[in-house]
């Protein structure tokens, strides 16, 4: 080290866990940085390399990593950067409820603010956040990955629906969508759900966030694309934590399933041709699950 910024999982939260001797991480593509750090040799780190839930790594452009999580903190978000991914410095807050031109709910009572899943996507040099906080979702932006982020649109993207778990995916024509979960009764364009966790997706307008705009959401594009099931989600009625993967010219939709609670929590994943359609379930599509439901 040589800095109280710096640490490793190991120091941060000795689990005895499993250990990864003389890892290298290494980044395949043409795109590789040439500030990018092999993990220097002989170090070791240990699992988790973090407290938190619901991680989000962003790569920036210059090959640094960052790390944003649900961290069970009651005002805002941090954040944690490394070159190597075994490395790790706390760079502190990246958004705080009190801080100037982050929105706060005056309605809301609980002190646990809520602060849920970041994720962060740059995009024509701003970098933007999905903020699901308050049991609901906005949006932040922001010239640095450090922050600081500050809310940007609507004060709440679906006044009276409980929403979490957005994300972000950039198409390959340019096209900007957005993913969300709702948690409970919902009703967009004639599609309606009653109970339960269920999973839509739109397009965003990223000249509206430019011109910063209320309109960022094409309201008219949402659509339910994954609802919950009994059948699939182990009775729990669960499915949360959207990510869009594009394969040639099929999408690959990944979420999780169940309570997260259970043994039976899982990754799921559905498939399309379309990014708003065509995505159906399938009890054979899990990417990954526990074999030990006493855990």
């Amino acid at each position: 080290g040589g800095s109280d910024k710096l640490f490793d999982g190991k120091t941060l939260c000795n689990l005895n866990t499993t250990a990864f001797d003389n890892l290298v991480v290494s980044v395949y593509g043409e795109d590789t940085p040439e500030a990018e750090e092999p993990a220097p040799s002989g170090m070791t780190f240990t699992n988790p390399v973090a407290p938190g839930a619901d991680p989000f790594v962003f790569k920036d452009d210059d090959g640094t990593y960052y790390l944003y999580a649900t961290s069970g903190d009651a005002y805002g978000y941090r954040v944690m950067s490394s070159k190597n991914l075994v490395e790790w410095t706390a760079e502190g807050y990246c958004l705080h409820y009190a801080w100037d031109g982050v929105y706060d709910d005056p309605t809301w009572t609980n002190s646990y603010k809520q602060f849920w899943a970041p994720e962060v996507i740059k995009y024509d040099g701003k970098y933007y956040m999905t903020v699901s906080f308050q049991d609901g979702l906005n949006f932040a932006v922001s010239d640095s990955p450090l922050g600081p982020f500050k809310t940007i649109g609507p004060d709440v993207l679906f006044p009276g629906i409980r929403s979490l778990d957005g994300h972000f995916f950039l198409d390959d024509d340019n096209t900007m969508y957005f993913y969300f979960v709702s948690s409970g009764a919902a009703s967009f364009n004639g599609q309606s759900v009653a109970s339960g966790n269920n999973i839509w997706g739109c397009v965003l307008d990223m000249e509206a966030f430019a011109a910063d705009r209320q309109d960022v959401i094409d309201s008219a594009s949402i659509r339910l694309l994954v609802q919950s099931d009994n059948a699939y989600d182990a009775g729990a009625k669960i499915v949360e934590g959207p990510f869009m993967i594009k394969n040639g010219d099929t999408y690959y939709l990944t979420f999780s399933s169940g309570g997260y609670k259970t043994p039976h929590y899982a990754v799921h994943y559905v498939t399309s041709k379309d990014p708003l359609s065509g995505f159906t379930r399938d009890a054979k599509n899990v990417a990954l699950k526990s074999t030990d439901l006493y855990y």
